[in-house]
């Protein structure tokens, strides 16, 4: 018995290798801007914003509240304004992989409204787990100072149903960034229509989406290592160059301000060499396997007018891809 998940592996790697081959300087920069901001698979990532030594003790008391009110206004704008972008950017990834020539500017701008939509279902999902999160926390945190057995007893109960919401969102977020948001952007439909749409699948081929779920989960687990080998590999050497600047005899900061600079560059070259396949490779085999499930979604585009001229040489390059080039 044959699984999408399974069947799908080859073809995201004869997919991947069409769109990335031969090298092209601007596809892949492209592709890296996209994968920045969406994260390179079906489950994006939450920005973070670190305030650290900052010398409290030396302001007025009176201005405290006010700068940690900017502190906390302009750090909410850069998580919302990340937000946003990486939802749009979303469609944009799927257009690109889609149509088989990665565009930023014309796709943002039309995607826009679809990523905003995105955003607040994100935001709301975020939401429903953070909240109870948050009010367990804070039971347990008086249980602990009160030294209360009865609501210890419910803790103990309600950690499990708590994981399961967690891990349940995970799979809803993945899902979505997966399957919906294809539909969305194939039927210029909303989040919960999206949905409306792959429930039927979902719910009929259940089995095939949990064994994808697997598949996803061991195809990430090796991504992260590979991910992780070639990374340290790449900045192990500016490791060594930064302690040789800080801590060797004669080098100052001219050398430490050289490393930070090569170290720079070279991140930019493992998130080029490293998570564009990778994104690439991870988004080509969800749009597979919603491309063999029953949804009316096709990875190619029905109009041959839809097609580029880099498609168009794809198709004669890899007589394997899935799908024949319409007339």
């Amino acid at each position: 018995m044959s699984w999408y998940a399974v069947d799908a592996l080859e073809g995201a790697f004869d997919e991947s290798k069409s769109l990335l081959q031969p090298f092209e300087a601007g596809v892949w920069l492209r592709l890296a801007v996209v994968v920045l901001f969406t994260g390179g698979s079906s489950v994006g990532r939450s920005p973070t914003m670190v305030v650290d030594n900052v010398p409290l003790g030396a302001l007025d008391p009176s201005i405290v509240p006010l700068r940690l009110g900017v502190l906390l206004a302009l750090g909410t704008a850069f998580v919302v304004l990340f937000g946003v972008v990486g939802a749009v950017f979303e469609f944009v990834f799927v257009d690109g992989l889609r149509m088989g020539e990665v565009r930023l500017a014309a796709p943002f701008g039309r995607s826009l409204g679809a990523g905003v939509r995105l955003f607040g279902f994100r935001l709301c999902l975020g939401l429903a787990v953070a909240l109870p999160l948050a009010a367990v926390a804070g039971v347990a945190l008086t249980t602990l100072q009160q030294r209360a057995l009865v609501p210890l007893f419910w803790l103990v109960f309600l950690l499990p149903v708590l994981g399961l919401l967690l891990l349940a969102a995970l799979v809803v977020s993945a899902f979505t960034t997966g399957f919906v948001v294809p539909l969305m952007a194939d039927r210029d439909i909303g989040v919960l229509d999206g949905w409306r749409t792959f429930w039927p699948a979902l719910t009929d081929q259940w089995r095939e989406f949990a064994v994808y779920a697997l598949v996803r989960l061991a195809l990430s687990v090796v991504a992260a290592l590979a991910a992780s080998i070639v990374a340290g590999a790449f900045l192990a050497p500016i490791a060594l160059l930064a302690g040789v600047s800080l801590f060797g005899p004669g080098v100052g900061t001219a050398g430490l301000v050289v490393a930070l600079a090569i170290g720079v560059v070279l991140a930019l070259v493992v998130l080029i060499a490293v998570r564009v396949p990778i994104g690439v490779y991870m988004r080509y085999h969800s749009l597979l396997v919603l491309d063999a499930a029953p949804v009316d979604f096709d990875l190619r585009n029905a109009s041959a007018n839809s097609f580029s001229p880099r498609q168009r040489s794809r198709h004669v390059r890899n007589p394997r891809l899935k799908r024949e080039f319409p007339p």
